[in-house]
């Protein structure tokens, strides 16, 4: 069985608005006419959605679309790199850096690098910048792409080449996305003197700013959905938690102050969060407005909420190991000790939580503080959404394969391993387990019945 090994550069420069810019291969130039590699088919493993080419001397970020539509990765051959989407192979570069995949699967981004110059390539098309550029991003509809580009001193965002969101001067872009219906634009600049001042705007697609607020905090964050947005503010020498509605920027609501907060999580599906706040050398978690004093002397290395908002869950590290520790308004609970623990998560009906343990260089999933079968590795639990299975990908013997398993963490089905395998998701009725795989040189898109 073929093998590839990868080959990774990083670029830091002042001008990353994200950080580092990967970038993959480089050196001599050549040139290709873009063809088609394989059509997507089906075996009786799965569909095939693309043939990796046999000139293949390494391959890198392979990515496969959320629902199995399609998927994409960089492939270095004859010392240069391109991007292969579902079989369709694109022009040879240097270097490639941030490639996405639309969600939809069809449609595929990112930056190249060829002679002395950067550009962005959508859909194959190349559009030159004029200066330093970011990632792209694609809206959720698949339908918009946007990117940030420096000319001289000042950022601008791009959305689908011909409109442009011009930025404050001496401001980068430290974040942007699109808002979950499509519609509009959610930028997040900051300056590169003080990276605790934001400048937050919502912007419809048509350019027209809808809300902007500044602020002037730390560890701004978003939920899940990109609906709500929370930072911690500095008062009189005291800290307290912000959190408004990214539809109305200008109604900020604020907690009581503190000597400290420590972190804090959004209650997923809803607009309520969860934190851990420090007043007079105690610690105490906060739902609802609501303080429960929690253990002071280990370290707080997770913080998951329950869906019914009612209770939260604490992964805390002492000089034993790592521990559960689950708080509810009336009581709170230890669990067992083990040498890490990690991938903590509740089922959405609140009724069980699981995560991944290791003890004694075995690792395996603890359901409700029931222990499921050891692997070497395991990664990503995530419950069917009808609550009655969990999923989770595992190693062991150098085999990769997916897990199905019930709610106690008994293996139910473990399915074929591969060369690699990638998370899994479920269908869209529920019934199916579905994830991609590396069969030798073939990107194969799986489902399978729960």
């Amino acid at each position: 069985m073929r093998r590839f090994a990868a080959k990774v550069f990083v670029l830091i420069g002042a001008g990353a608005t994200l950080g580092a810019i990967l970038l993959i291969g480089c050196r001599q130039e050549t040139t290709s006419n873009t063809v088609s590699t394989a059509p997507e088919k089906k075996v009786a493993e799965g569909r095939v959605l693309s043939v990796i080419p046999d000139d293949t001397q390494n391959l890198f970020q392979i990515d496969f679309s959320a629902q199995g539509e399609g998927v994409a990765f960089v492939q270095e051959s004859a010392g240069k790199v391109r991007v292969v989407l579902n079989g369709k192979t694109g022009k040879f570069y240097q270097s490639i850096g941030t490639m996405i995949i639309s969600p939809d699967g069809r449609r595929v981004a990112y930056n190249a690098f060829d002679g002395d110059k950067w550009r962005i390539v959508i859909d194959e098309k190349e559009y030159p910048a004029e200066g330093e550029i970011g990632s792209p991003v694609f809206s959720p509809d698949s339908r918009h792409v946007a990117y940030e580009s420096r000319v001289d001193n000042s950022w601008r965002i791009i959305i689908d080449e011909d409109k442009y969101l011009q930025g404050q001067p001496d401001y980068f872009y430290h974040d942007k996305f699109f808002s979950s219906d499509s519609k509009n634009i959610i930028t997040v600049e900051s300056t590169e003197h003080n990276g605790n001042i934001y400048r937050v705007a919502v912007s419809s697609l048509t350019l027209k700013q809808l809300s902007v607020i500044n602020v002037q905090g730390k560890n701004l964050g978003f939920n899940k959905e990109k609906t709500m947005m929370a930072f911690i503010e500095e008062k009189k020498g005291k800290q307290r938690l912000a959190i408004c509605d990214v539809g109305r920027l200008d109604d900020v609501k604020y907690s009581s102050l503190y000597d400290h907060i420590i972190r804090y999580v959004f209650i997923e599906a809803s607009d309520a969060i969860v934190y851990i706040a420090e007043r007079a050398k105690k610690r105490y978690l906060v739902m609802h407005g609501t303080e429960v004093e929690i253990p002071n002397a280990d370290m707080i290395e997770h913080l998951t909420a329950r869906p019914d908002k009612d209770a939260a869950v604490l992964i805390m590290n002492s000089h034993d190991g790592s521990y559960l520790y689950q708080s509810e308004r009336n009581k709170s609970t230890k669990g067992k000790v083990y040498e890490e623990i990690t991938h903590l998560i509740y089922s959405k009906d609140a009724s069980s939580h699981v995560c991944v343990a290791k003890k004694r260089n075995k690792v395996f999933i603890v359901v409700n503080g029931k222990e499921g079968p050891a692997f070497d590795m395991v990664v990503s639990p995530i419950f069917s959404p009808d609550e009655k299975f969990l999923v989770y990908r595992a190693r062991k013997d150098g085999k990769r394969f997916v897990v199905v398993a019930d709610t106690r963490g008994k293996t139910i089905t473990q399915q074929p391993s591969y060369e690699q395998v990638f998370q899994p998701v479920f269908t869209a009725d529920g019934k199916s387990v579905a994830y991609g795989v590396k069969d030798g040189n073939k990107l194969i898109w799986k489902v399978e019945k729960l």
